[in-house]
């Protein structure tokens, strides 16, 4: 009888004693899954305002309705011109716009045509429509500030420049322009991007 309860003690603390290992590793592993979830929640958190970041920027961009237009490598040294007074068609927006800013153009000292601090240019319809604000980037890092004065079309089935080279022509005062390497040869160098900020008609 007394084997037998001290059989059963032995067994009882054996019992026990698996328990408590059972318990141990339970609690380790209870630990180990809080780490875990501690971990993915601050992974959670971080993803969450890289998210919120990121559409906090893309509402930026969209907001600042700026786009960048891409130029070709090497391209936009040439700059054409071509005479701002045009037999323009009535119904078209090149006629509304200059009949709209007809009192407030103006001719610089060059014979550019002016409106504000903005050169009226010719461009291919892939850089903007007519009244659009053009932002244009040159290897130096200077800007030449034009808006959008009249479309080149696609008489050499090019997107982006044209036939001579050019990307942007500058519409200037008939009979009295000396050419842009004369009278502005700073501007004579390639075009790296075109940002497009928006359009006369927005403000």
């Amino acid at each position: 009888m007394l084997v037998k309860v001290e059989r059963e003690r032995i067994d009882l603390l054996n019992y026990e004693q698996e328990v408590g290992s059972i318990k141990s590793q339970l609690r380790y592993e209870i630990n180990d899954l809080q780490y875990e979830k501690q971990t993915l929640l601050k992974e959670i958190n971080d993803l969450t305002y890289s998210k919120n970041e990121l559409e906090k920027y893309y509402q930026e961009l969209a907001d600042s309705k700026v786009i960048d237009k891409w130029v070709p490598d090497g391209l936009g040294a040439i700059h054409s011109y071509m005479p701002y007074n045009q037999n323009w068609i009535q119904s078209s927006a090149q006629c509304k716009l200059h009949n709209d800013v007809a009192d407030y153009m103006y001719y610089d000292e060059y014979g550019y045509a002016r409106l504000d601090d903005r050169y009226f240019v010719a461009v291919k319809p892939y850089y903007g429509d007519i009244g659009d604000y053009l932002d244009v980037y040159q290897q130096d890092g200077s800007v030449i500030k034009c808006i959008i004065g009249d479309n080149k079309g696609f008489e050499n089935n090019d997107l982006y420049a044209h036939y001579d080279g050019s990307i942007v022509e500058f519409m200037v005062q008939n009979n009295s322009f000396a050419g842009v390497s004369q009278t502005h040869p700073e501007f004579c160098q390639p075009i790296t991007v075109i940002k497009n900020i928006g359009n006369y008609y927005d403000e």
